[in-house]
């Protein structure tokens, strides 16, 4: 009698594993018989319900059952999540989302504000605002002065309040009042124009009479005595009544 060879036992032995297998499959199982459900959560921690029922924290492991249930999570500081499980869910990853934060700032006035880090944005009103949690930095100028920079953190839910802090200024003196003296009054900008006599009020400048400069005369010139004649004598008439006329010399 010939022996099989070893390539022939081992596929004998690889198919009746497999024929094994494949009939394990397909054997009904058991009434009753259930498997496990993992529940996990992002973040971690959070409380599972199950039909409003608490059964414990993530990340947990259950039962599953064949029946529909409602599945709630809950954590402080993000919004709850609710699901439907059925009989063919096997992992549950559940990410839940954060609630924003609440963010007051106090002694601003007419500051402006900026928030950061990096290219920042600026803060509108008097808030409060409403921000995502995470790492945040303030800063404000007021009258071209900066406050000391504030850097925080908001975690989800969270109302937070900073008070900024202004540095102090140095003393402004006062100034002393001077005495005040009378000034004399300003001259007017603009002076009017004297008044123009009218066409009918017009009056020429009068000539002045100047009579004309005549040379001086002398008073008396005397006669040479060499030259010197006496005036003849005057004539003589007789004596009688006067004559009707009387005849020239």
């Amino acid at each position: 009698m010939r022996r099989p060879s070893l390539p022939a036992i081992l596929f004998t032995a690889t198919l009746l594993g497999g024929l094994g297998a494949l009939a394990a499959a397909f054997e009904p199982k058991p009434q009753g018989q259930t498997a496990s459900l993992d529940i996990v959560s992002e973040p971690a921690g959070a409380e599972v319900l199950l039909d409003n029922k608490e059964i414990g924290k993530t990340p947990l492991t259950r039962e599953r059952s064949s029946d529909s249930h409602k599945l709630t999570f809950r954590l402080p500081g993000y919004v709850p999540a609710e699901i439907v499980l059925n009989e063919h869910s096997e992992r549950i990853h559940q990410r839940l989302s954060p609630q924003p934060a609440s963010l007051r700032v106090t002694g601003a006035g007419q500051a402006k504000l900026r928030l950061g880090p990096g290219v920042g944005r600026t803060l509108e009103g008097k808030g409060p605002w409403k921000l995502a949690p995470g790492q945040y930095e303030l800063t404000a100028v007021r009258a071209k002065i900066p406050a000391r920079p504030r850097r925080f953190e908001l975690k989800p839910g969270q109302s937070l309040e900073i008070a900024l802090d202004w540095p102090a200024l140095p003393a402004v003196p006062v100034p002393v009042p001077r005495p005040t003296q009378a000034r004399p009054p300003a001259a007017p900008l603009y002076t009017p124009p004297q008044s123009r006599p009218r066409y009918h009020d017009y009056q020429p400048p009068r000539p002045v009479y100047r009579p004309p400069a005549r040379p001086a005369e002398p008073l008396f010139t005397p006669i040479p005595p060499s030259h010197y004649e006496p005036p003849p004598a005057p004539p003589s008439y007789p004596a009688g009544p006067d004559p009707v006329f009387t005849p020239l010399p």
